[in-house]
């Protein structure tokens, strides 16, 4: 989940935590500028842990339809990410 600050990750370095919150944040601005539809189902899914059967009921879609936008939108961010980190 997105969190408001990164989970302790062992480490009492400022420089780890502070990177930590800078890839939270850039996370974050990289969900938002995913369309609607992408971003919703990362929310239900990664956010608020629904089943997929549950995302299914909410956004009244097939349940393999739920699977096949999980999978097109982590990838899209992951994507984003990559492209944000200067990688291609």
């Amino acid at each position: 989940p997105l969190q408001s600050e990164p989970a302790d990750r062992g480490s009492n370095d400022p420089a780890d935590a502070a990177s930590r919150r800078e890839q939270v944040d850039r996370l974050r601005a990289e969900l938002d500028r995913l369309p609607d539809e992408m971003r919703e189902i990362i929310l239900l899914r990664d956010y608020h842990d629904l089943p997929y059967a549950e995302i299914a009921e909410v956004l009244a879609i097939p349940q393999g339809t739920v699977m096949s936008r999980l999978h097109r939108a982590r990838s899209a961010l992951r994507e984003r990410m990559s492209a944000s980190d200067g990688r291609s």
